[in-house]
């Protein structure tokens, strides 16, 4: 793993500029993307009394995996009762499933555009997060709807602070997930670096679990490496204007 250097190490919401009461948007693809990347920070805001709601732009039902399931399961279905299962151990009561198509982000932009600006308007956030512009490994729906949110933003930069979930420097996705990238995948250089107590890591290992249909957590434990090390004590963040 790539040492950081330079970087803020952010021990506390207080020093992101995050605290009680204030109100976080976060916009995520698929099913599980908020547990894989930022499931210990949304466990950490919830603890703190941060106001989170979750949108879920898609309804993960083209995934190839099926951990558990007969071929009867409906996909659809299991992964909105695993988001919503994840989301109540992270601590978020606060979500919506949009069912956008899995895969089709990029067929509906200015659609989801005008659904997430929305939300924006209803739930008036001090802060929308999303993934960082590459999508941490190319997933082409992870890009697109970075784009769409970071398009709002840029709208006008003074409604909310918008923060990018991004990976460590040198984190190197599994190939199968490199191979849905289109182009040669750089991604953003956190500013942040959140510490994940005791707690924080507990609750992200359960999310993860709720999550049965698409993560073998047993497997992963067990083959651990300093990548899974790492994923499990921080997240990574880039607030855009720091």
């Amino acid at each position: 793993m790539t040492k950081i250097t330079g970087m803020q190490r952010a021990h506390t919401l207080n020093q992101i500029g995050i605290h009680k009461g204030d109100t976080m948007l976060v916009v995520m693809p698929h099913p599980d993307d908020e547990t894989g990347f930022i499931g210990g920070f949304l466990a950490k805001c919830c603890n703190g009394e941060v106001n989170v709601r979750l949108v879920c732009v898609t309804d993960g039902a083209k995934s190839t995996l099926r951990f558990g399931l007969s071929d009867e399961d409906d996909l659809k279905e299991v992964r909105k009762k695993e988001l919503s299962n994840a989301l109540n151990v992270l601590g978020i009561d606060s979500f919506i499933h949009a069912n956008f198509g899995d895969g089709e982000i990029e067929d509906h932009m200015d659609e989801i555009s005008e659904y997430v600006e929305n939300e924006i308007t209803a739930f008036h956030p001090q802060f929308v997060v999303t993934l960082e512009p590459d999508g941490g490994y190319g997933h082409p729906d992870h890009i697109a709807l970075s784009t769409i949110v970071t398009k709002l933003y840029e709208k006008d930069k003074n409604r909310f602070t918008l923060i990018y979930a991004t990976v460590a420097p040198g984190w190197l996705a599994d190939e199968g997930s490199r191979n849905m990238a289109r182009k040669e995948i750089h991604p953003i250089y956190p500013n942040v670096r959140v510490y994940l107590s005791e707690s924080d890591a507990s609750k992200k290992v359960k999310a993860f679990k709720a999550h049965s249909s698409q993560f073998s957590v047993e497997e992963t434990m067990r083959d651990l490496d300093e990548q899974t090390v790492d994923m499990m004590e921080h997240e990574y963040l880039f607030i855009v204007g720091k």
